[in-house]
Order: structure tokens, then C-alpha cells, then sequence
């Protein structure tokens, strides 16, 4: 499913609304994937990987493969973390850059 423009917005395949800014599609942070680091990413391009990773997810769960699963379930959360450390950086007036992907752990403990 492709990212539909709303107001000044992008939605996501999961439903969340992710806030845009002017200027959001030309900054760079590294996002990771479920093999490890992939380099320098802008917000297109994270939630591109988010898709990505959305389609990897129900091909593991149709598969039967929980691992695999379990593994891109934590690269989907990074993403978004990183997503939305982007928007937070970006909302205070900072360099969406400074976001970092966070480990997995530090992740998977957030409360919901």
C-alpha cells in the first residue's frame, strides 16, 4: 500500500498518522533492517522501508516462520522509533539527522 498524502501528512500501512514537514523528504538518518545497517535514509525513504518490512512480516506469518517474524517485527519497530525521533528532532527545531536507530531491546521495552 503506498504512502497517501493527507494534510501535510503521511499514512502509514499500519494506520498511524506520521506528521511531515517541509523539507522532511531532503534529510538523512540510518535506519536498519532485519540483516543489519543499510546507511543513510530520509523519511521517504524509512517509510518505504517500513512498507518493505510490513510485506516481509505477513510473507514470515504466511510462511509459519516466527523467528523471521519476530526478527522484522523489531526492524519495524526501530523504523518507526527512528521515524519518530526524526519528527521530534525536526518539531524542535533540530537536525532531523541527529536520530539514531536505538538498540533493539531499548526498543522492545517501551511501553505501548
Amino acid at each position: 500500500m503506498p504512502v497517501v498524502p493527507v494534510q501535510n501528512h503521511a499514512v502509514s500501512v499500519m494506520g498511524c498518522v506520521v506528521p511531515r514537514s517541509a523539507g522532511a523528504e531532503t534529510t538523512r538518518a540510518v535506519a536498519s533492517g532485519p540483516t543489519g545497517m543499510m546507511g543513510p535514509m530520509n523519511d521517504d525513504e524509512i517509510l518505504a522501508k517500513i512498507h518493505d518490512l510490513v510485506a516481509q512480516e505477513r510473507d514470515a506469518t504466511n510462511h509459519g516462520d516466527p523467528e523471521r517474524r519476530r526478527r522484522v517485527e523489531i526492524a519495524l519497530d526501530q523504523a518507526w522509533d527512528l521515524l519518530r525521533q526524526r519528527d521530534g528532532l525536526r518539531d524542535a527545531g533540530k537536525n532531523p539527522d541527529e536520530a539514531q536507530e536505538r538498540p533493539a531491546d531499548e526498543v522492545e521495552g517501551y511501553l505501548q
